[in-house]
């Protein structure tokens, strides 16, 4: 069996708490902007940052309001109903029925502004709609164990080589931009998945001469 030769591998477990780290921190994000999280009597020190939407935003602007109703609009469909295991199947996140949705405030910019969700402006989110939490979790560990070979094999006396630079860049640009706005598709993820697969590559091919480094 594969599980218990994985549960026995060190980089196995490593790549898992790189990916429960990387949890830790979309979940944090949710909570943050949703209104059912308490952040003001919880973190007092951040208590300027929150408003009446949990995290402070300009609530002139349409943009704030337009990429909040739409993680509201991804965390309802991953939650409710029997999809969150395996979800509504990718790319069909234009299919959500967001009048069929519960949510614990009326949404301010739907269907004034946008009539149809094309994704939860999170690829966190969508993923988690799209293909349910197995498909986050797949999605999860494999964003940890790129970065734990990055790790692993950092560069040597601060000697920079350009592809381990681009699949660093390859990982965090597409978490940072996609926490916020844009999916994982298309375009901006096949240039990630280019950049990244080179580099994984070379790591491979170079893994005698070059051992990976002590954490």
């Amino acid at each position: 069996s594969l599980a218990p030769l994985l549960l026995r591998h060190r980089k196995f477990w490593m790549a898992a708490a790189a990916s429960l780290l990387i949890m830790v921190l979309v979940a944090v994000g949710v909570l943050v902007a949703t209104d059912s999280y308490n952040l003001e009597r919880r973190i007092t020190h951040l208590s300027s940052n929150v408003g009446r939407n949990g995290l402070k935003l300009d609530e002139q602007s349409q943009n704030d309001l337009f990429r909040l109703d739409h993680w509201k609009v991804g965390y309802a469909q991953a939650t409710q109903g029997n999809n969150w295991l395996l979800g509504i199947g990718p790319l069909n996140f234009i299919s959500v029925k967001v009048d069929d949705l519960r949510f614990s405030r009326p949404l301010v910019t739907y269907p004034s502004v946008w009539q149809k969700p094309h994704h939860a402006h999170n690829l966190f989110l969508t993923r988690w709609a799209e293909e349910g939490l197995l498909g986050l979790l797949a999605f999860l560990l494999f964003l940890g164990w790129i970065m734990k070979d990055l790790i692993l094999h950092r560069p040597r006396s601060g000697k920079l080589n350009w592809s381990w630079v681009a699949a660093l860049g390859a990982l965090i640009v597409p978490v940072v931009a996609g926490s916020f706005n844009c999916s994982f598709a298309n375009e901006f993820a096949w240039l990630s998945m280019l950049l990244t697969g080179h580099t994984m590559g070379l790591l491979r091919q170079n893994r005698l001469s070059d051992p990976p480094l002590r954490v």
